[in-house]
């Protein structure tokens, strides 16, 4: 996976190979005429960075500098890591990490969990998509995955009844 140095996507600067038709950080297409994956006879408009498919503005858009597809739009997403799994026990949350690295996938586990003593924090946030703060106070550990490994994080994590 090298990369050429100074190729860098018109969007969001990311460093991108020549080879790409999209840019795997924020969606943005670098083909023309690419269908959309749902209505092909409508043109493609961004790629959603979870699921990689084109959508046209009906069913995608950008969230926050990220195209992002209809089903995936409500994602919580932070630093290119999206989560696909919060518990408030952090010994669940652990054992979906080792098995989701078992299966060669890079979750991590996000944690701010609130104190019951002090409430109300600001450092104590809830991100929604792309990273935005909705004023809530965590009260879980997220396991996050890098975009393009959640439907694969989510298959395994349903195989072992963990999402519910």
């Amino acid at each position: 996976m090298e990369q050429k140095e100074g190729l860098v996507c018109t969007r969001c600067s990311h460093s991108v190979r020549e080879s790409d038709d999209f840019c795997p950080e924020c969606g943005a297409l670098f083909r023309e005429h690419v269908e959309c994956e749902n209505h092909p006879a409508r043109e493609a408009v961004g790629v959603c960075v979870i699921c990689c498919e084109p959508q046209c503005k009906a069913c995608g858009g950008y969230t926050h500098d990220l195209f992002l597809c209809n089903k995936h739009s409500t994602y919580e997403i932070y630093q290119g890591m999206a989560r696909v799994y919060g518990a408030s026990d952090l010994a669940q949350v652990e054992f979906a990490k080792s098995c989701l690295e078992q299966e060669g996938l890079h979750p991590l586990v996000y944690s701010r969990k609130a104190s019951p003593i002090f409430v109300g924090s600001p450092d104590y946030t809830v991100f929604l998509a792309s990273g935005e703060f909705d004023g809530h106070i965590v009260n879980e550990y997220k396991l996050m995955v890098p975009c393009q490994e959640v439907n694969t994080a989510e298959l395994i994590l349903d195989q072992l009844d963990l999402r519910g």
